[in-house]
């Protein structure tokens, strides 16, 4: 196999990895995404002649022009901007391949790739893109590699790029075997930049830049201030009622998370050293610490478990009737943690990265609760 063959099958290869990426993220339209996949296959079985005809040319160029304006049209007026950048990122894939005969047009395909990995990288969170990264990673680095080498055969003319063209396939696992090393030392690099190092969110770059105010949460409230309100549709949480037979009509409690205890100026804001009660273990729940009786209590059932629920209070029928709800939080900023005011206990569930499981429960003021950590 020549070097140019090699690249267009790692071509084809890294434009087949990103378009499933994609496809399980849900971006893009389904048949750009088969015709591409179909184009390129039939490229890569029958190249085209190289160079193009002047017919070829303008046909190709034609019709990324009236695919441009049928994307522009798209997000504008359906407001698909995400489904419509893909399906133009393929078909600029697709007509690279066809004439990607010069390595500095090869390398455009290899760009338009990455374009669309990055794509399927924010659109996709499944388990399954670890593995298309992965071969995504092999196969981009082995065609930079053999694109290096073609590039040094078109720069010193015709003899040493010939000596190339036959040097090539027996040097090609030791090509392969210096990919592996290299993507096995990113893998490793990208690790411990995970486990050691913070992430931040976009705002650690727009300190001092002039505030907006936006619709959410935080952490003390000014009277009388007023300023222009963006409208936030990001979600911070969701609530899953677990021991209800069906959704209710109506939900009669509110969430609440923080408490509010020193007034300054105009201004209400929470003392870090407010007075909070002690949490409690009880069972696997964490519970408010109390000196006349416990809120809640655990007593044997049946199979060697446990069950926790309320104490109830002498004198009212539905005072042991209890309420459990699974809150899953994004990160807003804030260590509170939302609950039914005022809860009775509450279970952290940890995730299964390395930051999570270190996060703890403890009592802020007024029977809150917060989830505290490492920094970052």
């Amino acid at each position: 196999m020549t070097p140019r063959r090699l690249q267009d099958a790692l071509g084809l290869g890294q434009l087949l990895l990103a378009a499933a990426g994609v496809a399980l993220g849900g971006a893009g339209s389904l048949p750009a995404l088969a015709l591409a996949g179909a184009g390129a296959l039939a490229l890569w079985l029958r190249p085209p002649a190289a160079p193009p005809s002047q017919r070829a040319a303008r046909l190709w160029t034609l019709a990324i022009l009236a695919a441009l304006a049928a994307t522009v049209a798209r997000a504008v007026l359906l407001g698909d901007i995400l489904d419509a950048g893909v399906d133009f990122l393929l078909l600029l894939a697709v007509q690279r391949m066809a004439y990607a005969g010069r390595v500095r047009e090869h390398l455009q395909l290899v760009a338009l790739c990455f374009l669309l990995v990055v794509v399927a990288a924010v659109v996709y969170t499944g388990v399954a893109f670890l593995a298309i990264l992965a071969a995504y990673g092999l196969l981009a680095l082995l065609d930079l590699m053999v694109a290096v080498l073609r590039a040094e055969g078109e720069r010193l003319g015709p003899r040493v790029r010939l000596e190339i063209d036959r040097g090539l396939p027996r040097h090609l696992r030791a090509l392969l075997r210096g990919a592996l090393a290299t993507l096995s030392l990113g893998v490793l690099g990208a690790l411990i930049v995970f486990l050691l190092f913070p992430r931040f969110g976009a705002g650690v770059f727009l300190v001092g830049a002039s505030p907006r105010t936006l619709s959410g949460f935080s952490d003390q409230v000014t009277l009388g201030h007023f300023g222009r309100i963006k409208s936030d549709p990001t979600p911070v949480m969701r609530v899953v009622p677990l021991n209800v037979d069906a959704r209710p009509d109506r939900v009669t409690w509110y969430l609440r998370g923080n408490a509010l205890d020193v007034y300054e100026g105009g201004r209400w804001r929470r003392s870090p050293d407010a007075p909070a009660r002690p949490l409690e273990p009880v069972r696997v729940f964490l519970t408010f610490g109390r000196h006349d009786a416990p809120v809640l209590h655990a007593e044997p059932a049946a199979g060697g478990a446990w069950r926790v629920s309320a104490t109830p209070i002498p004198g009212f029928a539905a005072s042991g009737d209890t309420l459990y709800a699974r809150v899953t939080l994004e990160d807003v900023g804030s260590e509170v943690v939302f609950a039914a005011s005022a809860p009775l206990g509450a279970r952290l569930l940890r995730g299964a990265s390395f930051e999570v499981a270190r996060l703890r429960l403890r009592s802020g003021p007024d029977d809150t609760l917060r989830v505290v950590g490492p920094p970052g």
